[in-house]
């Protein structure tokens, strides 16, 4: 079979900041994840799997308010993948957008909350 492009990119980091990488068969009832370290996941090629790269960023607005963004990229691994992965997509991502979206804004308080810790305990 000739390489397609969209099965063979692996998703590269969108911007400095917190990212998020997961290899997973989200379109299963329990999301299946493989545990493989982070060195390994632009290499990771075992068939079945999503690879995704999920970015935050944040911009302050002019009223001392934040606007918290986040951008997902993903490929899969294999052919198969691809096709469930397209159905998930199409039919059951909404579900999924709110799992993922909860995740974020916790990674997103966890990480400000140490920073005002550490400001706090450095002020004194």
């Amino acid at each position: 079979m000739a390489p397609r492009p969209d099965l063979d990119a692996v998703p590269k980091p969108i911007t400095p900041g917190p990212q998020m990488q997961a290899l997973a068969r989200v379109w299963r009832p329990v999301i299946e994840y493989a545990h493989v370290p982070a060195e390994r996941f632009r290499d990771f090629g075992e068939p079945g799997y999503a690879k995704t790269v999920y970015a935050l960023s944040v911009r302050p607005l002019a009223d001392g308010r934040s606007l918290l963004a986040g951008l997902m990229r993903t490929a899969t691994t294999d052919e198969h993948a691809r096709r469930w992965f397209r159905r998930y997509w199409t039919f059951g991502a909404d579900f999924g957008a709110h799992i993922l979206v909860r995740a974020l804004l916790e990674l997103v308080r966890e990480t400000a909350e140490r920073a005002r810790t550490a400001a706090q305990e450095q002020a004194g």
